[in-house]
This record gives structure tokens, C-alpha cells and sequence, in this order.
């Protein structure tokens, strides 16, 4: 009997798995990113990015399994004031995800002074989100004359960050790819995020579609969690002399406070702001709030 009612549950939960990644595919099917935006041929990939607005460079680098769309609502409230550059990194959003690359913290770091180089930006701000802000300081660390200003949003700058070396087995990718769907999206969305009406239907389509629609995607995801997981983090940091902004929320659950007073014992000339109620994607939860502190921190 209790092999019996095993073998049901298993069968329902498998149709359920499998009924749910079947409505995720449905959903973006019918959905198109919007066209604009550009390619730039880099390392064997394709690296897109977008351009807007002018004055002084703004350079933004997403976090680990986002991409430049996180950024939408900061650059409405900046592209009247700067010249904003907006990357997907290798490895996310509409850029290659080559499973041959090495998606560690050096050659990540490489790739984006390449595009820099590519784009001829010269007297650069960076901002970084979560995996974004190490990929940020580690650029104003190894190419100081590339960057002017670093600002980071919840850093991911300790390697404690990442409990298992998923890097190391990225095959694990094909099985959880079997449970990538609306429900698990909606899930891990609210663990960046506080504000429940920004997990919308677009929102989730969009993500869905970066993973879904390309077999490589989760596989360069855990290659990509190398980056975080380097043990040079956060002590190499020290070096960084260019002025530095954290900003973090107070209600982050992925970068909690405690690795932000970290990062701000290590480079003591930072300055750190910290949002009352925010989530790890503060440029999300509060666009108005970090747009204005990147304001008044560039100008000056």
C-alpha cells in the first residue's frame, strides 16, 4: 500500500513539475524582448548592451542571473543627466552563454574592459548589483585608469556567499532546469526583492525567457558562480583607491549588513548608505532613492 500511494505522489508531482514547465515555455513563446539595443563581438561572444542619454559615463554591470533589465527603472530617473551603458553580462540576459568560458572573477573582469575598450567610454562610473558590485570593484582594482567612481548595491564580496561550489559541477544544471518554472521564478524574484508589485507578469516572462529559451543558460549561471566564490574576496579589495559608495537594504536577505560592515572595514574611504526597508535589488525596490544617491555621489 505505501509503495503504491509512493509511486501516485511521485507520478503527480512529476506531471505537476512538468505541467508547470510546459505553461512556463507557453508564456514566453509569446513574448519578445524589446528591440533595441546592440552586439559587441567579444572572447567568442556576443555581448549586449544598451546606450542612452548623455554626460558623463554610467556604466552598469547586473548581479548573478539577472540582467541590464534590473536597471530600467534608475536609468529613467538618469538618462536626462548622463550617458548610461548597460550590459548584459556573459553569460545572462540576450549575451552569449558559452560553456566553454571560464566565467571566473579575472576573466569576467577582463571581458568588461574590453567592452569599455570596444565602446571607447572613457572617465567611468561603475555601478555593480550583488555580483555586479565584485565584477565593479574588482575592475577598479586591476584597471584603475579605467574607472573614476565605484558605486555597489549589495555586493557579493565573501565567498561564504556561495555554501556549495557549484561552479565546479555544472551538469547540475540540466536537472534543475526541470524545475525552473513560474512558481520557483516567482520565489526566488521575492528573495531579492520587498515590493511584491514589481514581480509582474512582463517581469517573470522576461526572466523565464533568459533561462528557458537557451539550453546553456543555468549551465553558465553556476559556471558563473566562480566569481563570487574566489577566496581573493574581499581581502585584495583593500587596494582599491578611487572613491567608493555601498548602498545596501537593510532588509537584504542574500547580502546581509553584516558582510556590508566587512566590505567597509576593508576599504575604509567608502561610504555607506543604508536603505530602512529595502531588499537586495534596491535599484528595483527604491529606483528614485538609489538613482538620487549615484546623483549626488558623481557630481561630486
Amino acid at each position: 500500500m505505501f509503495k503504491k500511494t509512493l509511486v501516485i505522489t511521485l507520478l503527480v508531482f512529476s506531471f505537476l513539475i512538468f505541467g508547470l514547465w510546459i505553461d512556463a515555455k507557453i508564456i514566453t513563446s509569446n513574448f519578445d524582448y524589446p528591440n533595441n539595443g546592440l552586439f559587441l563581438e567579444i572572447d567568442d561572444s556576443k555581448i549586449f548592451y544598451r546606450q542612452l542619454g548623455e554626460g558623463p559615463n554610467i556604466i552598469f554591470l547586473h548581479g548573478i542571473g539577472a540582467s541590464q533589465f534590473i536597471w530600467n527603472d534608475v536609468a529613467e530617473e538618469l538618462k536626462q543627466k548622463y550617458h548610461l551603458t548597460l550590459i548584459d553580462l556573459p553569460g545572462f540576459g540576450r549575451s552569449s552563454k558559452n560553456i566553454k568560458l571560464d566565467y571566473g572573477l579575472d576573466a569576467q573582469t577582463n571581458r568588461i574592459f574590453e567592452t569599455i575598450q570596444k565602446l571607447n567610454l572613457k572617465n567611468n562610473f561603475i555601478v555593480g548589483s550583488s555580483m555586479g558590485g565584485a565584477l565593479a570593484l574588482w575592475l577598479a582594482k586591476n584597471y584603475p585608469e579605467t574607472v573614476d567612481k565605484v558605486a555597489v548595491i549589495g555586493p557579493a564580496t565573501n565567498p561564504h556567499l556561495v555554501p556549495f561550489a557549484f561552479y565546479k559541477f555544472p551538469q547540475l544544471s540540466y536537472l534543475i532546469k526541470l524545475f525552473y518554472n513560474r512558481l520557483t521564478l516567482y520565489l526566488s524574484i521575492k528573495t531579492v526583492v520587498t515590493n511584491d508589485e514589481l514581480i509582474t507578469p512582463k517581469r517573470l516572462a522576461y526572466s523565464l525567457k533568459n533561462h528557458l529559451h537557451d539550453k546553456n543558460s543555468v549551465y553558465t549561471f553556476l559556471k558563473a558562480t566562480k566569481s563570487i566564490a574566489d577566496s581573493r574576496l574581499p581581502n585584495k579589495l583593500k587596494d582599491i583607491y578611487q572613491p567608493v559608495e555601498i548602498l545596501a537594504g537593510k532588509n537584504d536577505k542574500m547580502v546581509t549588513l553584516k558582510y556590508i560592515d566587512e566590505l567597509k572595514q576593508i576599504i575604509p574611504h567608502s561610504e555607506v548608505y543604508i536603505h530602512p526597508t529595502g531588499g537586495h535589488h534596491l535599484m528595483e525596490d527604491e529606483p528614485k532613492w538609489v538613482a538620487n544617491h549615484l546623483d549626488i555621489f558623481f557630481k561630486r
